[in-house]
């Protein structure tokens, strides 16, 4: 006859801490969840008493991710002050459109050809001098800082180039400012001797 098992009381599985805080965890990806898990049971077992420190720490990753995108977006950011209010009885994306016009306007005048990420405005509505910030893809597509001789220059060089296109390339862009020359665009890529890649 079979011995009974004994009926003790069953060791309990350590719950979850993070249970309490399901939303918290609902920006991780598959893996790491799993790699979450893999550290709590471990920690569970070998130094439960880590286990809310664990959770303080990816309580604040929200907020660490947010700090780490905003620093990353940063430097290839443009801000740009005294853009007009739209009206105010405008829908709100009536108001949008107004803001991102301004600054295609703007971006136009300085032969800017990327598009920003997202335009948006800062501070306070009908604040004294409106400011508006638009991120771009790269840094590539920052304003080089010139002095007001080099910028005079430029501009020089770019309207040159824009008559070109209007002359020859019927409005098409086959003439560019390139390392201060007006040339063609084809050419940048056809003689990487005469121009070479920056290092």
């Amino acid at each position: 006859m079979a011995t009974p098992q004994s009926l003790g009381p069953k060791k309990r599985k350590p719950s979850s801490p993070f249970s309490a805080k399901a939303a918290v965890t609902n920006f991780m990806d598959e893996d790491a969840l799993r790699l979450l898990h893999q550290m709590q049971e471990i920690l569970s077992s070998k130094a439960p008493e880590v286990l809310p420190l664990l959770e303080e720490f990816v309580s604040k990753l929200p907020l660490l991710s947010h700090k780490i995108i905003e620093a990353e977006k940063r430097p290839r950011s443009v801000v740009i002050s005294g853009i007009p209010e739209a009206e105010a009885t405008l829908p709100a994306l009536k108001r949008q459109e107004h803001t991102e016009r301004y600054v295609y306007d703007i971006l136009n005048s300085l032969d800017v050809e990327t598009r920003p990420l997202e335009i948006y405005r800062m501070g306070k509505i009908y604040f004294l001098k409106p400011i508006a910030c638009a991120p771009f893809p790269t840094t590539r597509a920052s304003l080089q800082s010139m002095t007001p001789e080099e910028r005079v220059k430029d501009r020089e060089l770019r309207s040159i180039a824009r008559e070109k296109n209007r002359v020859e390339g019927k409005g098409k862009r086959i003439y560019v400012v390139y390392r201060n020359e007006v040339v063609k665009a084809a050419d940048i890529q056809s003689d990487p001797g005469r121009f070479p890649k920056s290092q």
